[in-house]
């Protein structure tokens, strides 16, 4: 798995234009909602007598990325 560093330096480098930065801004939060809501709408499953929802069972996976990387970005996204 690549560290923190390497995914950073490839972002970095990946995102100098302008124009780029700019439809970032736009485009990524209208994406992370869109998918969340996607994700949401999906009926619930009752579980040894809870409810679960399938967003808490897809964050886990993404959760444990962010946690390998760094526990600081961990903190952070799981605020987040």
């Amino acid at each position: 798995m690549r560290s923190l560093a390497q995914w950073l330096a490839d972002y970095g480098e990946s995102h100098q234009h302008p124009i780029n930065q700019k439809i970032h801004q736009v485009a990524v939060p209208g994406i992370f909602l869109s998918v969340v809501g996607l994700v949401w709408s999906i009926p619930s499953i009752n579980l040894l007598g809870t409810t679960v929802n399938w967003v808490w069972v897809a964050a886990m996976p993404i959760w444990v990325f962010y946690f390998r990387l760094s526990l600081s970005v961990f903190l952070m996204m799981l605020g987040f």
